[in-house]
């Protein structure tokens, strides 16, 4: 099952419809090379800079 069925279907959000004209969405691409993300990114106005995510909390029982 794809993930946008999953999503509707525990969320009930329509992630593939478009809120202003009621069009549908489709994937027409999957882009993995970081150089080509970057140079879509920052075409488009966003950052391209990592994001480096914090180490995980330590989970402590002991309270």
């Amino acid at each position: 099952m794809d993930w946008a069925t999953l999503m509707h279907r525990v969320w009930g959000w329509d992630v593939l419809g478009c809120p202003r004209c009621g069009g549908r969405s489709q994937f027409i691409a999957v882009i993995t090379q970081r150089a080509v993300i970057e140079r879509i990114l920052t075409h488009v106005g966003l950052s391209a800079a990592r994001i480096v995510a914090a180490p995980a909390r330590h989970f402590d029982d002991t309270s």
